[in-house]
């Protein structure tokens, strides 16, 4: 089975390989607005993937303000996940799109709530969030790590096979620490550059 990765692609439409899933970590759009999004749906409905799975990021503010509106936008064949957790081909994978306080975005949460945001994480075979957890591909332009604590620690207990998520542009990237497999998967750089490739998972 090949799953197909990509996060942060901020209206570009990269080229994407062929794959029986493809999983969008989020940041479709720049502001959120509902003709990004809609475009962004449709590139992604277009795609040849059986199963397309995709998670809002903090740009993407149709999903945190209009919810209902937002999923309506959404075509048939794409499951949008918000804090949920989804079967596809005998895999669980559970998708939220929050994140620790990040600018004045959307899907944000004060550092000390973290735990309130992740405690009840079901065990799962991908985990696909928005943020890194903290001290993996999280460090920003500036060397500091921006990932979240609190999500760290539910990893070290769940214990997913992948994490798959985005948002600090410049840690695009693989690595494996203990049982689980992080892909930071960002398409764009820190000046929203097109640069990097989908990352695919073989299983």
């Amino acid at each position: 089975m090949k799953i197909v990765c990509v996060s942060d692609t901020h209206m570009h439409e990269p080229v994407v390989p062929d794959g029986d899933i493809f999983i969008h970590a989020g940041d479709l759009t720049y502001m959120g607005g509902r003709i990004e999004v809609s475009k962004s749906l449709e590139w992604i409905a277009s795609l040849p993937h059986k199963h397309k799975i995709i998670i809002a990021g903090n740009h993407d503010w149709l999903f945190a303000v209009e919810r209902c509106t937002a999923r309506d936008l959404i075509p048939k064949g794409i499951t949008y996940l918000e804090k949920e957790l989804v079967e596809v081909e005998g895999l669980k994978i559970y998708g939220s799109p929050w994140t620790p306080i990040f600018g004045d975005w959307a899907f944000l949460y004060d550092r000390r709530e973290a735990d309130l945001y992740w405690k009840n994480t079901p065990e799962c075979d991908i985990l696909v969030t928005h943020c890194p957890p903290f001290g993996i591909l999280d460090g920003n332009r500036y060397g500091e790590g921006v990932g979240c604590d609190g999500l760290k620690k539910i990893i070290s207990s769940i214990k997913p096979k992948y994490h798959i998520f985005g948002h600090i542009h410049e840690q695009y990237g693989t690595k494996v620490e203990g049982a689980t497999t992080y892909i930071n998967a960002s398409v764009v750089d820190s000046h929203y550059d097109n640069i990097n490739e989908p990352v695919v998972i073989e299983i």
